[in-house]
């Protein structure tokens, strides 16, 4: 076959596969041009794709959204309106008063006074007693034992017109308690609590008490020694959870108290800085965790840890008739006690005895402490 006649198919073919694509382009054109005109009829624009359309919201749907959401607003606000008419109804200040004045009374065998209690609901619902004294034995006439600035309890309100409190938070302000250990190994406290059994005010048998978490801010303890004739006192921080059954005869408490700002000195004192404040630099760690019951006067310790910087020494066991005559059981463990820690946290005192004191070492110990307290009288220690 001549290349001639060869080259002339090839042409051939190739102008018929230009033809056909040229169809098939006319083809598609036409079919778009129609598309386009069936969508302008419908209302679509000509370069706008039918699936990228998207009707607009109605007014009606958007109205009623908007009412929705005011509907809520309405009803939270009704909601609180209610709780507050339910708390100046069924708890008006008067009342709220004479709760905690009745409450007070049936739990302590003291004169007890304060300055107002009030109960607000924003927010929680708070109960708030202002300027709260206790007093001393002979009354108030010889001074208060215990005053704080404020005491502020957040409730269960619920809970508290069945009859029991149910405290969220409890948060005492600068209290300040006064001990008085006399020659006879009884305190000022003793009689705090009214003996089991004694009838109270009426209306004022105490509540079973919850309290989830207590904070204890810029406190301070006094402690006079009336044998020894020394006087003692330190600033306290704690966070604690206690709760209360048979009307305070069974407490089981946990928590953290901090320890600072440690004077001591001669009974004769009559300000805190006539005290030696040597130790005041000292910040003292406490965690325990246990259970006292009134009626048998025995304090079950799961733990007792006493902190010296990043070291501790932990106690466990029991104590009866926790005071100045306390029968002891515990057993006090350490393990790889670090000494130069200790003596690292004692060296910060402003004492000549322990200034700048330095050491190392490691330390095991497993104690047994049994015995009675008392005047001249140490209990046996084993290990």
């Amino acid at each position: 076959m001549s290349s001639a006649s060869t080259q002339g198919r090839g042409r051939g073919w190739i102008w018929l596969v230009v033809a056909r694509l040229r169809g098939r382009a006319r083809a598609d054109g036409g079919d778009e041009a129609s598309r386009a005109q069936r969508g302008e009829r419908r209302g679509f624009p000509g370069d706008l794709h039918v699936w990228q359309y998207r009707p607009p919201m109605s007014s009606a749907s958007t109205q009623g959204r908007g009412r929705g959401w005011i509907w809520l607003v309405v009803a939270a606000l009704a909601v609180v309106g209610a709780g507050w008419a339910a708390v100046a109804v069924l708890l008006p200040p008067a009342r709220v008063r004479s709760m905690v004045q009745a409450q007070l009374a049936g739990a302590l065998s003291r004169d007890v006074r304060f300055a107002d209690a009030t109960v607000g609901i924003f927010p929680p619902v708070r109960l708030t007693v202002k300027s709260p004294e206790l007093a001393e034995p002979g009354g108030f006439a010889a001074g208060a034992a215990f005053r704080a600035d404020a005491i502020l309890l957040d409730l269960d309100v619920l809970a508290l017109l069945g009859r029991r409190v149910v405290v969220r938070r409890l948060q005492v302000e600068r209290p300040a308690l006064h001990l008085v250990l006399r020659p006879d190994g009884s305190t000022n406290l003793d009689d705090i609590g009214r003996a089991g059994g004694a009838p109270g005010p009426a209306g004022g048998q105490p509540m079973d008490l919850e309290l989830k978490a207590l904070g204890i801010h810029d406190g301070r303890l006094l402690i006079d020694d009336q044998k020894a004739q020394k006087r003692t006192t330190f600033a306290v921080d704690s966070r604690l959870s206690l709760s209360s059954q048979r009307g305070g005869q069974r407490v089981t408490t946990a928590g953290t108290t901090e320890i600072t700002d440690l004077a001591f000195g001669s009974l004769a004192a009559a300000r805190i800085a006539d005290l030696d404040h040597s130790l005041a630099a000292l910040r003292w760690k406490l965690d325990h965790q246990g259970v006292f019951d009134a009626g048998q006067k025995r304090l079950a310790l799961q733990r007792l840890a006493l902190g010296f910087g990043k070291t501790e020494i932990a106690l466990s066991g029991v104590v009866d008739d926790p005071g100045p005559r306390a029968r002891l059981d515990l057993r006090a463990k350490g393990a790889r006690v670090d000494l130069g820690d200790v003596l690292e946290f004692l060296a910060a005192a402003d004492a000549k005895t322990v200034s700048g004191i330095r050491g190392s070492g490691r330390l095991d110990f497993d104690l047994e402490i049994r015995g009675a307290l008392g005047p001249d009288r140490l209990p046996e220690i084993r290990g």
